[in-house]
């Protein structure tokens, strides 16, 4: 959400062209879900996730992940995770994710960790959250999906 201009502002432009405007786009943002206290151990977990996708989707001169990432001001530190996932070093890869891409992708912490994260996504205008809800078991998952629902009423 701090950095949803970088997405935006194409689909923006895409959409003046077309005689359309942002608002008739439904905008979709994918996030994983995870209460806990550890915010920055969930962070780094979350961000190691990334390294496939930074290091192994398309090819090393043309990957839209990494130029997504790029826009959002992390370009040295993602060619570094891809040049590290190329050369088969996938453990370092994952660990030289930045930290904050975990974080400001995804749902993490106490309820007011997540309500901030809801309300920057709200404020960006994203329109719908496809949420991938954590848990050991399915009583858990519905557990902490329904915590969520009544986070998104209460906002």
């Amino acid at each position: 959400a701090e950095s949803a201009d970088a997405f935006l502002d194409p689909l923006r432009e895409g959409a003046q062209s077309a005689g359309r405007s942002l608002d008739d786009i439904e905008l979709t943002v994918a996030a994983g879900l995870e209460f806990t206290a550890d915010i920055e151990e969930a962070g780094r977990r979350h961000a190691a996730g990334y390294a496939f996708t930074i290091g192994a989707m398309g090819s090393s001169s043309t990957n839209f992940y990494n130029k997504a990432f790029e826009r959002q001001g992390y370009g040295p530190g993602i060619a570094e995770v891809q040049r590290l996932w190329q050369a088969g070093d996938k453990e370092a890869a994952g660990a030289a994710v930045p930290v904050e891409i975990g974080l400001h992708t995804n749902l993490i912490g106490d309820d007011a960790s997540v309500t901030d994260r809801l309300r920057r996504y709200r404020d960006a205008g994203i329109d719908t959250l496809r949420v991938g809800v954590t848990g050991d078991d399915h009583t858990t998952r519905l557990d902490n999906l329904a915590r969520l629902l009544d986070l998104v009423k209460a906002l």
